[in-house]
């Protein structure tokens, strides 16, 4: 029998070292840059430049938050970050990229103020979320506007507990996805909630394979 691997997501965006099997890529870079465009447009994302981030308690926390992925690789992508929600959230995207290959993986940090009006870590998104999120917003009917989106998909502070599971929380949902890493393929399995009650479920093929070999 051969051996499969069966991840919660969010082991994967946090302390994972990750490889991508280079010859199942395809073309990557159109692929994650499209998929994280498409995210931030859909949430009304304010791109700012980073060097310009003159919050040292956000810089603080960026900083902290993004060692373990900066360590395997990640860098900063196009030097910019994102305001949304009211500026009451702050997204920093991350790309893994290869000298001969482009970019490989994207993943997104993203950041809230809390009741004390202190920036403070929510969660990480990678692409397979972004994926997996773009799946479901292509079976709505009709799309939602902006204000609903951001509701829907934009990570808050979550309760203690749910990173252990996978699950990350929104204003008006929670999302769970689990990742089946094969040798020839990697299989998503999503499932998204709306208050509570099951918005969107599937189980399909990624863009790309992955081959985890250590996690943090």
């Amino acid at each position: 029998m051969k051996r499969r691997n069966f991840l919660a997501a969010s082991a994967l965006t946090v302390g994972a070292l990750i490889q991508s099997n280079a010859s199942s890529l395809g073309n990557p870079l159109s692929v994650h840059k499209q998929r994280l465009a498409d995210y931030l447009n859909n949430i009304g994302a304010v791109p700012q430049l980073f060097s310009f981030l003159n919050d040292p308690e956000l810089l603080d926390v960026y900083r902290s938050k993004s060692k373990s992925l900066i360590a395997v690789g990640y860098r900063q992508h196009d030097a910019k970050f994102y305001f949304c929600d009211q500026n009451q959230a702050a997204v920093f995207p991350l790309a893994l990229k290869n000298t001969s290959l482009g970019i490989m993986d994207i993943s997104a940090l993203f950041f809230r103020k809390n009741t004390a009006g202190k920036w403070q870590y929510c969660s990480t998104l990678s692409s397979f979320h972004l994926d997996a999120i773009a799946r479901t917003v292509s079976q709505f009917e009709i799309k939602p506007d902006q204000k609903v989106l951001t509701e829907l998909f934009v990570p808050i502070i979550g309760k203690s507990g749910n990173s252990a599971t996978g699950t990350i929380t929104t204003a008006k949902g929670s999302m769970v996805l689990k990742v089946l890493v094969g040798e020839q393929k990697t299989t998503l399995d999503f499932c998204f909630k709306q208050n509570h009650e099951i918005l969107f479920a599937e189980n399909f093929i990624s863009h790309h394979t992955l081959s985890c070999e250590k996690l943090a």
